[in-house]
């Protein structure tokens, strides 16, 4: 989801009050915490959409490890270097997506895109492990 797009659902959300008429369904283990459906401050907000990312961050490093542990995974080296191009690509995607300019909702805004992204490398990831031959 794009910056305009992500902060045009918070505004909707916060002029309707952020009403619920039943709580939320429990999410799915790989899916990212909405933690702008919780009655917090700003910043509680960016705290969670951080601690969530974290999550994602060291699921995406146990997967990787074991990646790279496997032999049938494919050279190690090649795996390193496709995982740090990632990362770098990552980074930048969420610079571009939520620019520090300043405002107190741009670190929620980089850490759920931290996270969403992260969340789709151990989706990616999964799948190479899946097809591969045991």
């Amino acid at each position: 989801m794009s910056l305009p797009s992500r902060l045009i659902a918070l505004s909707l959300c916060l002029a309707a009050g952020i009403a619920q008429a039943a709580p939320p369904a429990a999410p799915e283990p790989d899916s990212v915490a909405d933690c702008s459906k919780q009655d917090l401050p700003q910043v509680g907000m960016n705290a969670c959409a951080y601690e969530a990312f974290k999550k994602q961050d060291r699921a995406l490093n146990a997967l990787y490890g074991e990646l790279m542990k496997t032999p049938d995974a494919g050279p190690p080296r090649q795996l390193q270097a496709s995982q740090r191009a990632w990362l770098q690509f990552r980074d930048l995607e969420c610079l571009y997506e939520a620019p520090d300019t300043g405002g107190s909702i741009v670190p929620m805004l980089k850490a759920d895109c931290l996270a969403e992204l992260t969340r789709e490398r151990i989706l990616d990831l999964r799948r190479v492990l899946k097809n591969k031959p045991d």
